[in-house]
């Protein structure tokens, strides 16, 4: 029981430290201060090395969620028992915030059908008879233990800390007495996870377990510093603005009607709603309620056009006096407004619905500050201002310690109208021609290179689109990059466990929104869909997570969802066997 927070030091070899400079920093600033002298430390380099530039194209499907974290950081797990623990539910200091904790707190069930055999799986409590069905269809291997922490669901509190595993197994006798049983006679075990704080680090280091992972993941996740790290590092990003003050809303609207005339000048049609001129982004904060769209209405759309005098003006300086004066410029102003009101009141509902202690509201957002202060809110100019859409994507990274890194998938996203994630499924990157599959993985080296200088060492997800211009070239834009495993990553995990030839991951309903209170509930609700090897198309569902949560004394927060993979023969049977279900009642 030591309550140090060095890394792992006894009982495995290690051949690189992971702390960094970096990281020392982020421990002893507030996250206000990082910004510019982080990206001092990042990109004292303006390229990669020739290290950091070893991207291989892998697709191993042989991946699982703890061994080759372990092999990134230069670790051997030996006979040590490693406990992982998909954990999204975290403290502020992490600046991921959750507005809506049940969203989020399910997601630690992916981590069951990514362990690998002889892992040890730390979760909440899952749905009675889960394990064994996983069990029954191969994708639980007989060596694989399971940790059970039961949540505490009590009324709004939600989120942190009764439904974060990790802080659940601090309280938990008999789960802490279960891991003393796994570990005897084969050492201390070791932790690989998912935002681990230096609070979390802490209560691992007091319970006697080690861990790898450094890295802050208010720096790792964080959509203001990528912005401001591509210019430096060689990857394309959309352009922000950062909203400090009233006064920077001007440069937003005027960057969100650029957008809007670019459209126009490109002669795209002007749907029912208008455009997507920009976004308003929490640059920490998980789920979409820290990410709303400004959309730019059909009338203020042909406000600007008619200013423009026919659209025949790109040059920046008369496009600005056009805007200034316009109608179109109070349209966008209303909304860049409207969305930053819907942003800080998703922060409210974080701070209600989770327990970050006392004062913390007022210290990440004071009630009379404009903007907040343990992050930043930027406006981000919408991709559309290149170019069409051609593709909105994902991949799946390993960074090691050397600064080497594999890229192990790449995957299409599959979103709603305002960006709302629905899906995913894989995707070919040769499918997009020898040039931009190029570009892209120039740029998906830059990325891995950031991640690198963070301390980072393991999985990571890269989210891009790649756009089409008016004279016809494909300009792939890195959007984001995410600190972990990303969703598509576990998904591409499990569905190889299962030698599936094609998947997609989606969210389900159950029909007529019935909850899913147990196995029993899926196999009644789902019947021959989700037994392999029965439906004629040769597809069939396999639950991955369950967002129904069982809590203390018999309590239920019930639900009618799930995050599910379709596996079949091929992409197409997928596709088709996914509007089957649409079609009867299977929504979301």
């Amino acid at each position: 029981m030591s309550g140090d927070l060095d890394p792992i030091t006894r009982g495995a070899t290690r051949r690189e430290p992971t702390t960094t400079p970096v990281q020392e920093l982020a421990r002893s600033a507030s996250l206000r201060e990082l910004g510019e002298r982080v990206i001092g430390d990042i990109c004292a380099l303006s390229a990669p090395t020739t290290d950091e530039a070893g991207v291989a194209f892998a697709f191993r499907g042989s991946l699982d969620y703890s061994n080759p974290v372990l092999a990134a950081h230069g670790v051997e797990r030996e006979n040590r028992p490693v406990i992982c623990c998909q954990n999204f539910v975290v403290d502020a200091s992490a600046a991921q915030l959750l507005s809506t904790p049940t969203g989020d707190a399910y997601l630690t069930f992916l981590g069951i059908g990514a362990a690998g055999p002889d892992d040890v799986v730390l979760t909440l409590k899952t749905l009675p008879g889960l394990l064994d069905y996983y069990r029954e269809i191969g994708l639980l291997a007989p060596s694989t233990r399971v940790i059970e922490v039961t949540p505490k669901l009590d009324g709004d509190k939600l989120g942190y800390p009764f439904t974060s595993p990790l802080a659940l197994l601090a309280q938990d006798q008999a789960a802490q007495a279960q891991l003393a049983e796994i570990s005897e006679g084969r050492g201390r075990p070791i932790l690989v996870g998912t935002f681990l704080t230096d609070e979390m680090r802490a209560g691992l280091a007091r319970l006697g377990v080690d861990f790898v992972q450094q890295t802050q993941p208010a720096l790792t996740s964080n959509k203001h510093l990528f912005g401001l790290a591509g210019k430096s590092l060689g990857f394309e990003v959309a352009p922000q603005v950062v909203i400090s003050q009233p006064n920077d809303i001007d440069a937003a609207c005027t960057m969100t009607l650029e957008s809007i005339r670019n459209r126009i000048n490109r002669g795209d049609l002007v749907g029912p709603r208008g455009w997507i001129g920009g976004w308003v982004k929490l640059s920490g904060g998980s789920g979409g309620d820290f990410v709303q769209s400004i959309v730019i209405g059909p009338e203020a759309i042909e406000q600007l056009r008619s200013g423009m005098q026919g659209g025949v003006t790109g040059d920046d300086a008369a496009f600005g006096k056009v805007v200034s004066s316009s109608a179109a410029y109070l349209s966008a102003r209303a909304q860049v407004v409207a969305a930053m009101d819907r942003v800080r009141a998703s922060v409210q509902d974080a701070f209600r619905f989770n327990d970050y202690g006392p004062g913390a509201e007022e210290r990440f957002w004071p009630r009379d500050a404009f903007a907040p202060s343990g992050a930043v809110i930027i406006v981000e100019q919408d991709v559309r201002a290149r170019g069409s859409i051609v593709l909105n994507g994902s991949n799946l990274m390993i960074v090691n310690a050397n600064g080497s890194s594999t890229l192990e998938g790449c995957f299409a996203q599959l979103t709603g109208p305002d960006g709302d994630y629905r899906g995913s499924m894989p995707f070919d990157l040769a499918d997009l021609g020898a040039e931009v599959r190029s570009d892209l993985q120039r740029q998906f080296k830059a990325v891995a290179t950031l991640a690198h200088r963070l301390g980072h060492r393991g999985y990571i997800g890269v989210d891009f689109f790649v756009v089409k211009d008016a004279e016809g070239r494909a300009i792939p834009i890195m959007t984001e990059m995410n600190g972990r495993i990303p969703i598509s990553g576990t998904a591409k995990i499990i569905a190889d466990k299962l030698g599936a030839s094609a998947w997609i991951n989606v969210n389900l309903a159950a029909p007529g929104h019935e909850p899913i209170k147990d196995i029993a509930d899926f196999r009644r609700l789902f019947g021959d869909y989700a037994v392999p090897n029965t439906d004629p198309t040769g597809c069939f569902v396999v639950p991955q997570a369950f967002r129904t949560l069982h809590g203390t004394d018999g309590k239920i927060e019930p639900s009618c969802v799930l995050k599910a993979l379709i596996v079949g023969p091929s992409a197409q049977a997928c596709i088709d066997f996914r509007s089957r279900l649409a079609d009867e009642g299977f929504g979301k």
